[in-house]
């Protein structure tokens, strides 16, 4: 598997024989920093914060994904990687 989490699209093989497969992958989403900032408006607003921070993170939440072709040669191993979208 190319990546955690990446769902396999398609997979073929060209007119030499090499592994062409394409991917769907999540992007990476969140960081500490904004986890200890929630932490910290949780905290320094008794829980308010929640209230409107829960439905802000739920509009802001979407998943976002990109698509990735991989290109191996005939020993299956990586010989290009190229992002689609």
């Amino acid at each position: 598997m190319i990546a955690k989490g990446a769902v396999p699209i398609s997979s073929e093989k060209n007119e030499k024989d090499e592994l062409i497969e394409v991917y769907k992958v999540r992007a990476k989403k969140g960081s500490t920093a904004r986890a200890v900032m929630h932490g910290l408006l949780d905290v320094s607003t008794l829980g308010i914060w929640e209230v409107a921070g829960t439905p802000i993170e739920g509009a802001k939440g979407k998943k976002k994904f990109f698509a990735i072709k991989v290109y191996y040669d005939k020993n299956e191993n990586i010989k290009k990687i190229e992002l689609l979208q």
